[in-house]
């Protein structure tokens, strides 16, 4: 049960959702692969050898250099103002991601009486977990005819909880000067155009917006990578390399998935698949820059630094959604 060669939906069955992580981060900590983290990938440039990779984190400045490159930079959340709610901008609107770092990770309580837009599974899961932890969660509601997240995260969430789900129902205002003090709520067509007559009012301290991701690709544009229109994710082949040889895209940064098995899935395909170019001689800068194998993430924790050669570096720029694996 505990094999090296269980596939990721075998692991999450086998254990919880912490110990699905802890894993790969055993497993990357017993292979000796250099992992920083607090790091942040400012730019990438195309080399006769490869690419040259730029990042700044606490020790300054450094450039590595590699023969190919995999892009795991997740996705980022979209936002109240990309979905156009009027009014001020008091504290307490949150993104669902920021409510699960707040509730997750930091121990704090973000609200006591909070209104959720967006049927997507994050925020149907905050739903559940905010009454958990005490906040009365007056409704989520959805602009579509129909919810947006997995058949059972609306019954495990809202219906086990007694939640209102409130199709069809859009937040277009929202008031408070420091603090939120209520939204407004208004029933859309179909087209998704709020209709006169049907706002009312509701009293809240926090709005929680579940509006989607979209797949964070600043360095894969910035390389000239061409991007699919409809999944905003690089276009690849079946090995998962784009259209630039030697880049590869996996995960959300590839487009948004339902499963953190999907993403554990084309991660290891991912990975794999650069072992298969040919290989050719990477040049070498006199400054600081090596060929490795390197894990770029925003995490809290204190970095730490193994050493392995390899070809590959893996840049896990950004993603806004803290334990993602929620």
């Amino acid at each position: 049960m505990h094999s090296r060669r269980l596939r990721p939906r075998a692991l999450r069955r086998a254990a919880g959702r912490p110990e699905y992580v802890e894993r790969f981060i055993d497993r990357l900590e017993q292979l000796q692969i250099e992992a920083r983290t607090q790091t942040f990938v400012t730019r990438v440039e195309k080399t006769s050898g490869g690419f040259a990779v730029y990042t700044v984190s606490r020790d300054g400045v450094a450039r590595d250099e590699t023969r190919t490159l995999v892009l795991a930079t997740g996705c980022r959340e979209r936002t109240a103002k990309q979905v156009f709610i009027h009014g001020t901008r008091p504290a307490g609107v949150f993104t669902a991601g920021t409510a699960q770092n707040f509730t997750n990770l930091l121990g704090e309580l973000p609200t006591r009486r909070c209104v959720i837009l967006g049927s997507g599974d994050i925020g149907l899961i905050m739903a559940r977990r905010l009454t958990l932890e005490g906040a009365e969660v007056l409704g989520v509601y959805e602009a579509k005819p129909t919810p947006s997240g997995l058949t059972r995260n609306i019954h495990q969430c809202l219906h086990d909880y007694d939640i209102p789900l409130h199709l069809s129902h859009t937040v277009t205002r929202v008031f408070g000067a420091d603090r939120l003090t209520g939204v407004e709520v208004a029933e859309v067509d179909a087209h998704m155009r709020p209709i006169a007559g049907t706002e009312q009012r509701i009293d809240c301290d926090a709005l929680i917006v579940s509006v989607g991701l979209i797949p964070e690709n600043e360095l894969a544009e910035s390389l000239g990578v061409p991007l699919d229109g409809h999944t905003r994710g690089p276009v690849c082949d079946g090995q998962l390399m784009t259209e630039i040889p030697g880049i590869f895209s996996c995960g959300n940064a590839l487009h948004v998935n339902d499963l953190v098995d999907y993403v554990s899935a084309s991660g290891e395909l991912a990975g794999r698949a650069p072992r298969t170019l040919p290989r050719t001689r990477a040049t070498r800068s006199p400054s600081r820059s090596r060929t490795t194998s390197a894990i770029l993430s925003r995490s809290g924790s204190t970095a730490r630094r193994t050493t392995a050669p390899s070809r590959c570096i893996s840049a896990a720029r950004r993603c806004s959604v803290p334990a993602a694996w929620c």
